[in-house]
């Protein structure tokens, strides 16, 4: 029916979208976020190192986890044994702290995760769940996360700890699960805000703990450091003392170079050679053995 000139005019008002505001890149296949070290970060860690003469030291007053794995990462080679279990240990405790909020596709991550690290599944167990696992945790990182969703963080923990490389199932099931407990305080403390911009649409309680960590900084990142300083505590109990004192190892030496420098074989491999002299090494952390390229520590293979 066409509208006569005393008709009103109605006016339908497009939906809006929430505003815009910068997020941290995601990437989808690795399910990692690209983060970058800022100045005051980076001189934070500087001071923390400066502080602590030894590793150990600084192993025990690190104020998270975070900083941990990365001193992991930096001197590995001084590691008598490479921590694989702990640092599995570690990132397994991190994902099962978050309680059922991953859903049933987190406790099936973590169910193989968990016999994994019993031995009752293989490194195929864990690539075959995760990639069936890896468009739904890929998706919830994307749409999740910048939502400050504990379900997409809580299912990146999980999809995580279920990687087989431990140092990197640690630091990031550790970066997840930080998120998680990070996003339930600022979600509680968005409940009771009010937001300036609210008109009502419906969107934006699927927002409002976002935009409350935008306007509030500072609660983000207090709840980050409350998170980060529990994980450190966890993987000071998984990994006590990951440096320790000297290690003490019988070695065999190989014939010197021409620059003076000798090869040194772990005892499997120089039992095998006629070119070797048996000896012992007071530190023999780290050191690798020149025939197998494995730690002279663990001299078995």
């Amino acid at each position: 029916m066409a509208r006569t000139p005393d008709s009103p005019t109605v006016t339908t008002a497009a939906p809006r979208s929430p505003e815009p505001f910068e997020t941290e890149p995601f990437a989808y296949a690795s399910c990692k976020i690209d983060r970058y070290a800022t100045p005051e970060d980076e001189a934070a860690f500087q001071a923390h190192c400066d502080a602590c003469p030894t590793p150990d030291d600084f192993w025990t007053k690190a104020p998270g986890a975070d900083w941990m794995l990365d001193l992991v990462a930096m001197l590995w080679r001084r590691l008598p044994i490479f921590p694989k279990t702990e640092l599995q240990t570690f990132a397994l405790r991190c994902a099962e702290g978050l309680g059922e909020t991953g859903g049933s596709m987190a406790a099936e991550l973590l169910d193989v995760a968990r016999r994994y690290l019993s031995g009752s599944a293989t490194v195929d167990d864990l690539v075959d769940v995760r990639a069936r696992t890896h468009r739904h945790v890929a998706q919830g990182g994307i749409q999740g996360l910048p939502r400050c969703s504990t379900y997409a963080a809580a299912l990146l923990a999980a999809w995580h700890a279920a990687d087989p490389h431990a140092h990197i199932a640690a630091t990031w099931t550790a970066e997840f699960a930080a998120r998680h407990d990070a996003f339930v305080v600022l979600g509680e403390r968005a409940g009771a805000w009010h937001w300036p911009e609210d008109r009502g649409e419906p969107w934006r309680e699927d927002w409002r703990t976002a935009f409350f960590a935008k306007a509030h900084p500072d609660v983000a990142g207090d709840a980050m450091a409350d998170a980060r300083r529990r994980q450190a505590d966890l993987l000071r109990a998984c990994l006590p003392k990951p440096f320790g004192v000297k290690v003490r190892g019988e070695v065999f030496f190989g014939a010197a170079d021409p620059s003076g420098h000798e090869p040194v074989y772990c005892m499997t491999c120089g039992v095998q050679r006629g070119d070797v002299t048996p000896g012992v090494l007071f530190d023999v952390r780290g050191l690798l053995c020149a025939a197998c390229g494995k730690l002279v520590s663990r001299c078995v293979h």
